[in-house]
């Protein structure tokens, strides 16, 4: 689950998930809920991405994860469809995900967000996992 909550100048979005996978697929799902709030992707999968990060912390490590999916919709118009992470640790992250290429109607009607930033990118867990990160736009 994830919501926007109000800031300043950016954007910033809480994740909620009983499993530290799940924050980070949550957040890659709200992530582009933003950028594509018109929705419209549709498309034959055409690319599978092995995807491997080492960082220094979980919240360092999201904000890693989310800018490897910015640089894909931005740089090479395309939009996961389906993400499995394989392993993680606090420090590490490796997954396959799958894409499918974004129209050029679509691309041209999505939002812009330049960088998902390591400030306010944090994760903590009571009964389940919360994040937050602030996406500079």
């Amino acid at each position: 689950m994830y919501k926007f909550l109000d800031h300043t100048s950016d954007i910033l979005m809480e994740v909620k998930s009983e499993t530290i996978e799940g924050i980070f697929r949550e957040a890659v799902k709200g992530m582009f809920s933003y950028l594509l709030p018109n929705g419209g992707v549709s498309g034959k999968i055409s690319v599978r991405k092995n995807i491997k990060l080492k960082s220094v912390s979980f919240g360092t490590l999201l904000a890693d994860f989310l800018n490897e999916f910015i640089y894909y919709f931005f740089a090479k118009r395309l939009f996961p469809v389906k993400i499995e992470i394989t392993q993680m640790s606090e420090f590490f992250l490796e997954c396959s995900a799958v894409f499918c290429r974004v129209g050029k109607r679509v691309f041209g009607n999505a939002l812009e967000i330049k960088s998902a930033a390591y400030h306010g990118a944090e994760i903590s867990k009571n009964k389940n996992f919360k994040a937050r990160v602030i996406f500079d736009v």
